[in-house]
């Protein structure tokens, strides 16, 4: 079965931010509490367990994101929903993805999405980039870098939407934060680019 959520420790490197590095152990993101050296950067991040590092080959989803939101997801398999850190809380979230070798910002949902009524945990991820093809099958790597807000129902679709957008407006700003921006760089993400 392949891994889809690295297994790893944390080490300091380039500085104080914290690093992933592979060790075989069966352990999803394993954290070390002495890795946060200041109260900034785990304010920016949100929680001890972010940034939290995933892996797995895009799946066909429900395929609303595109034809219902305007809004297209890349779905990330079963196995690698369930790997997730369980102090890893459902919700939305914002980080870095890495497709095809290039990086782009994105948001993730995380969870049942009460609106649609869900009976099986997804992770739903939205590249804030204008795609002209689907890309089932590729390899998409993510780093979870902050949390957005909780799930929620909605009382209709277009209510829905407006804060999606919302949610992109909100990524699109904590993105830029000095501590947050650098991850895009990170080795994680520039595997794919490697290998194109």
């Amino acid at each position: 079965m392949p891994r889809h959520v690295i297994n790893c420790r944390w080490r300091l490197s380039r500085g104080r931010f914290p690093r992933l590095v592979p060790n075989g152990v069966a352990r999803v993101c394993a954290w070390n509490d002495d890795a946060w050296t200041t109260t900034d950067e785990s304010s920016i991040m949100g929680s001890k367990i972010l940034p939290c590092f995933v892996s797995g080959v895009i799946v066909k989803g429900f395929g609303r994101g595109s034809k219902a939101l305007g809004i297209p997801t890349a779905n990330l398999p079963e196995s690698v929903v369930s790997a997730l850190p369980e102090d890893l809380n459902t919700g939305i979230y914002y980080g870095w993805a890495s497709l095809h070798g290039e990086i782009y910002k994105m948001v993730a949902s995380i969870g049942w999405n009460p609106y649609y009524k869900n009976e099986k945990k997804s992770m739903e991820v939205h590249l804030l980039h204008k795609f002209q093809d689907d890309f089932y099958g590729e390899k998409l790597r993510v780093i979870i870098a902050g949390y957005i807000r909780p799930e929620r129902d909605f009382s209709s679709l277009d209510e829905l939407i407006t804060e999606i957008k919302n949610d992109i407006a909100i990524a699109e700003h904590q993105l830029e934060e000095p501590v947050v921006n650098k991850l895009k760089n990170d080795d994680f993400l520039m595997i794919n680019k490697a290998n194109h």
